[in-house]
């Protein structure tokens, strides 16, 4: 006897959904335009031509004198030791002078001014100085040249004839800036001497004796 197989039944397979595929749009490319950060380039301008410097004329050297340079002695420090008493009087002294006291005395004080014309005053003057050139005052200055920047020696005839040696003027313009100069100072003098109301004023070639003992009563 054969068994025959018996056929299982054939399952039904469902169907497999499909599914529809929709074509893309096509992308169009916009083009966005973007700021522009970046600082504009500055134009340089073209470096000017440089222009050859002109040849000066050279002027022609002069000569300057040098000041001779001076030498000053150092004198050592001494201590001054005076008397404590001396010192006391002194400081006394002063201290009356800036108060502008007077001092009373047990006599009187008679001041005696002697003027003389202008034009007497200024020849006298110009005589006094030929004489002082006479008598050497040229060759005294020139032994006291390397001293000449000295303070002491800035004085009237002394710094003329300075000059003179150093070739600012001639001897005889030297001469008469002496003679100004001695003139403007006689002239200082008066004006200095007027201030003082105490002075009894006389000429200087008719004054006599008994001029000045009437000042006495």
């Amino acid at each position: 006897v054969v068994k025959a197989k018996v056929a299982e039944p054939v399952k039904k397979v469902a169907p497999v959904p499909t599914k529809t595929v929709v074509p893309a749009k096509p992308v169009t490319k916009v083009s966005v335009p973007v700021a522009n950060t970046a600082k504009p380039v500055e134009k340089k301008s073209a470096p000017a031509p440089i222009s050859k410097p002109v040849a000066k004329k050279q002027e022609p050297l002069k000569e300057v004198k040098v000041p001779k340079t001076t030498t000053k002695s150092v004198v050592p420090y001494q201590p001054d030791y005076k008397p404590l008493e001396q010192r006391q009087e002194k400081a006394k002294s002063n201290i009356t002078f800036r108060q502008n006291k007077k001092t009373i005395r047990d006599f009187n004080i008679v001041k005696i001014g002697l003027a003389l014309p202008k034009e007497e005053l200024y020849q006298n003057i110009n005589t006094r100085v030929d004489a002082m050139m006479d008598q050497g005052l040229l060759k005294e200055v020139q032994s006291l040249e390397q001293y000449h920047s000295l303070n002491a020696l800035q004085t009237v005839g002394y710094k003329e004839l300075f000059d003179y040696l150093d070739g600012k003027f001639t001897l005889d313009e030297a001469i008469e800036h002496i003679k100004k100069n001695t003139r403007h100072y006689a002239k200082r003098q008066m004006t200095w001497f007027k201030k003082d109301a105490t002075i009894h004023w006389f000429n200087a070639v008719t004054i006599s004796v008994d001029d000045v003992l009437k000042l006495r009563v």
